[in-house]
């Protein structure tokens, strides 16, 4: 009763994809690509659109090779000073918020707190 996959053509496939990512269902959308070869761009686009984060995960790491391979041509961009301005600024900063927290509680039980002592200590 199980009709063979490998016979449904691949915009067929596509097609699947794009409307399990319409329906905002994780299993459906598992199932559709456990028999495609390729995420197709539009539908990570509608994913987006739709803002189901766990969709675009789901769809990202079929594609992780493509998300690879940009990582690896900016990073020679940057390295070789033809990146654009934007992509040479860091996104994100890190900290470890439990070290901040610890060294602002001494400060913040004070009844009046300077924020000059406050910038020095964190």
């Amino acid at each position: 009763n199980n009709f063979p996959v490998e016979t449904i053509p691949e915009h067929l496939k596509h097609n699947f994809l794009i409307n399990a990512v319409m329906s905002d269902c994780q299993k459906t959308c598992r199932a559709v690509l456990s028999f495609t070869k390729t995420v197709p761009e539009e539908a990570l686009n509608i994913a987006i659109a739709r803002g189901n984060l766990e969709m675009i995960i789901l769809l990202s790491l079929n594609s992780r090779n493509k998300t690879e391979e940009a990582k690896i041509s900016l990073k020679s961009a940057i390295l070789n000073k033809s990146a654009g301005l934007l992509n040479l600024v860091p996104k994100t900063s890190e900290f470890t918020y439990n070290e901040k927290i610890n060294k602002m509680k001494p400060i913040l039980s004070l009844t009046h707190v300077i924020e000059e002592e406050l910038q020095q200590d964190v």
